[in-house]
């Protein structure tokens, strides 16, 4: 598993400037359709209490255990990676396996996401936007 790490890192840096900034939207975007789905699976399965508590920590300082927060984002980010839009996404098989094993990483930018109601995820903000 590490050696493959090394062989990605080796693959990454020979793209070019332009090559990472496509795969950087390619990336977000992707990003902004699995939040959006990881959204839409708490409105239905759990009243949103996941983004209620990120919201309360954000605005009035409330403290939640991080295992608790990973927790319920795991469920959210399961459910949402078998969700017809993710799991039909041209660029689910490129992303999804790697998210899932960093998912930590993942959970502070879905945080991100709640607390700026998807401002940092928008694609006109992004340079060089092909949409």
């Amino acid at each position: 598993s590490e050696s493959l790490d090394a062989f990605e890192l080796l693959a990454a840096l020979q793209l070019t400037e332009e090559q990472k900034l496509e795969l950087m939207e390619r990336l977000k975007s992707f990003l902004a359709e699995l939040f959006k789905a990881m959204d839409a699976t708490g409105k239905a399965r759990n009243n949103d209490i996941h983004r209620k508590m990120i919201l309360a920590m954000a605005k009035e300082g409330a403290d939640f255990p991080w295992e608790e927060r990973f927790e319920k984002f795991k469920e959210l980010l399961d459910a949402a990676s078998l969700s017809p839009a993710i799991f039909a996404h041209p660029n689910r098989k490129a992303f999804m396996q790697p998210l899932m094993k960093r998912s930590e990483l993942v959970m502070a930018d879905y945080e991100e996401w709640i607390v700026t109601d998807g401002a940092s995820y928008r694609l006109e903000d992004l340079p060089n936007s092909a949409l």
